[in-house]
């Protein structure tokens, strides 16, 4: 008789951590290699998002729209940690964020060269002071493998979310801002 494979917490944590790496070279290898036109593109997108051009009238609509980019991503991990699907989308999920994370590491890197990396680490800050808590909920919420709801869990991350797109369009650039004159860039 066959006995059913049952990974340990452990065990999906160190597979996520594989899928962090091998998604953070696949990033960094993808970025090297794409054109100088496309990387220009992304070197003006970030120009934008440090100066915070983007305001203005369209202060209300870019929240909305962040915030709603946010708790879509929320829900869907919400949704599925719920489900058998739970583990395996951890590590998918980690392979995402490395990628993304080198992905802009390295655009940033050529851009600004040895100061790409406080700007990026700046570009993360204040917002993920409140993102990180909310994924790390929701982790711990599909790491238990149980079919709880949360609901009420769940509508207090919603808030920390909108906390968070609040500080991402309006005191994000700030910070940015702040880095890129102390670091000399």
């Amino acid at each position: 008789m066959k006995e059913a494979v049952v990974f340990q917490k452990t065990d999906i944590l160190r597979l996520a951590a594989i899928c962090l790496f091998a998604g953070s070279v696949t990033g960094t290898v993808w970025a090297n290699g794409m054109g100088a036109e496309l990387r220009e593109q992304i070197g003006a997108y970030t120009q934008v998002c440090i100066s915070g051009e983007y305001l203005g009238e369209l202060g209300t609509e870019m929240l909305a729209e962040v915030f709603l980019r946010r708790a879509l991503a929320a829900a869907a991990g919400w949704l599925i940690g719920m489900t058998l699907l739970a583990r395996p989308a951890i590590c998918v999920l980690a392979a995402g964020t490395g990628f993304s994370m080198a992905f802009l590491i390295s655009c940033m890197t050529v851009q600004w060269g040895a100061g790409g990396l406080p700007v990026f680490v700046a570009s993360l800050l204040p917002q993920w002071l409140l993102y990180v808590p909310v994924a790390a909920v929701l982790l711990s919420w599909a790491m238990a493998g149980q079919e709880k709801t949360h609901l009420p869990g769940f509508a207090v991350l919603l808030l920390l979310l909108f906390a968070g797109s609040v500080t991402e369009l309006w005191f994000n650039p700030v910070v940015l801002q702040a880095i890129i004159s102390i670091c000399g860039i």
